[in-house]
């Protein structure tokens, strides 16, 4: 990840991830959270999972990029705004 940058979100493809109990460990075992106090912690995609890290509105829009975290996991990061 590029200096500077911060996590936004975790993407977990459901081909691997396939229940949200999966997701949870992956997120604590690797640093994360999960955060039960969002109305929806896990939202359910087409074909992904996501786990939001920050509220997007707290980034510079326009500097949102992907990275793979490993097998089926990608982080979307950004600036914040100061």
């Amino acid at each position: 990840m590029r200096k500077g940058f911060k996590i936004q979100c975790l993407i977990f493809q459901q081909k691997y991830f396939y229940n949200k109990g999966l997701i949870k460990d992956w997120v604590s075992k690797n640093g994360f959270k999960v955060d039960t106090r969002l109305k929806r912690p896990i939202l359910k995609c087409d074909d992904t999972f996501r786990v939001r890290q920050k509220n997007p509105d707290w980034f510079i829009k326009k500097t949102f990029k992907c990275e793979s975290l490993g097998k089926g996991v990608k982080a979307v990061y950004g600036v914040l705004k100061k």
